[in-house]
């Protein structure tokens, strides 16, 4: 249970850093028009999606090699 909660509160931080990210470069979400809203919106979680995806990827490489170094 302790690492599904670090792993949901990494999605949740990704999510928060791909709509700040947005927002700096002057994507403004509430200003589109409101069937656009949904698309933007789900763009950024499937981006957030794809940031969470390669961090786990990286964090299981560097943990199997870790592993390998223990045996």
């Amino acid at each position: 249970i302790p690492s599904i909660l670090v792993w949901t509160v990494v999605y949740i931080l990704d999510v928060c850093l791909v709509f700040w990210a947005a927002g700096a470069l002057g994507i403004d979400l509430l200003e589109l028009p409101h069937r656009l809203i949904t698309l933007v919106a789900g763009l950024y979680l499937v981006i957030a999606l794809a940031l969470f995806w390669a961090q786990t990827a990286i964090y299981n490489r560097i943990l199997a090699n870790y592993r390998k170094t223990l045996e």
